[in-house]
């Protein structure tokens, strides 16, 4: 039976509800379709590893995903990418193997609280998007190597963030961050932190708790002058850009 079905670069605006009897299919590319919408019976693929339904910039078409999606239990790549989602249904939540998400480029204004089920997730990137802020869930996701998440409209981080054990990158530049909470220095994987183009007019002294911090990225921000203590700390990083002014 078929396990692998490329159908990329097309003009595929719909798939047929018969889609979902190809319940052998292990890996499957739509990318680079204007996919309207995929049918109810989506959810019945439940062999599916691999799906990339990513576009180009202003191809993408899909808006929402149908609450079948959830079924898709052995998904561990998924793609969507340069599409229109306003949101993810609570169904999202039941991905449970995930490991890889990409959904920049889209236009989701929230994660659904049952994103903190998705427990073998490595790799978030959610950059390019119109998202307030994350759920307190967020702090389950143990696994989580990569947050990407910049230029959204973030404009707090939950204290949950410090639960992030596994944590290698954080980037959040380009938001509306006016503070960090004091539990980011539990991150004690943390190599990359990226704060760029926010609102902070502090920081939290417990960022000197990243001891295996070795880039990290606060210019164009609202700080106030730093603490001797904080200023030498991120002196002693290999690759740390802030504003002239604020340490001195």
């Amino acid at each position: 039976m078929l396990s692998e079905l490329v159908l990329s670069d097309n003009q595929l605006t719909r798939l047929p509800n018969s889609f979902g009897n190809l319940i052998m299919l292990y890996k499957l590319y739509l990318d680079y379709n204007p996919i309207i919408s995929f049918p109810d019976s989506f959810g019945n693929l439940k062999s599916l590893k691999i799906l990339n339904a990513s576009n180009r910039l202003r191809l993408g078409q899909l808006t929402s995903l149908p609450k079948s999606f959830g079924n898709l239990k052995t998904l561990t790549h998924l793609f969507l990418n340069h599409n229109k989602l306003i949101s993810l249904p609570e169904s999202f939540g039941n991905l449970v193997a995930l490991e890889y998400l990409d959904v920049s480029n889209n236009k989701l204004t929230t994660l659904p609280d049952s994103f903190g089920n998705l427990k073998a997730l490595m790799s978030l990137n959610a950059s390019n998007n119109q998202i307030p802020s994350l759920p307190d869930s967020i702090g389950n996701l143990t696994a989580l190597e990569d947050a990407v998440l910049y230029w959204n409209q973030l404009t707090r981080l939950p204290v949950s963030i410090g639960n992030l054990k596994a944590l290698i990158t954080l980037s959040v530049s380009n938001n509306q961050l006016a503070s960090i909470p004091d539990s980011i220095g539990n991150l004690k994987t943390l190599a990359e932190l990226y704060l760029n183009d926010n609102k902070l007019t502090k920081l939290p002294d417990s960022i000197e708790n990243l001891t295996a911090l070795r880039s990290v990225d606060l210019q164009n921000n609202s700080l106030d002058i730093l603490s001797i203590s904080q200023c030498d700390f991120i002196s002693g990083i290999s690759d740390a850009v802030l504003d002239t002014d604020v340490c001195k």
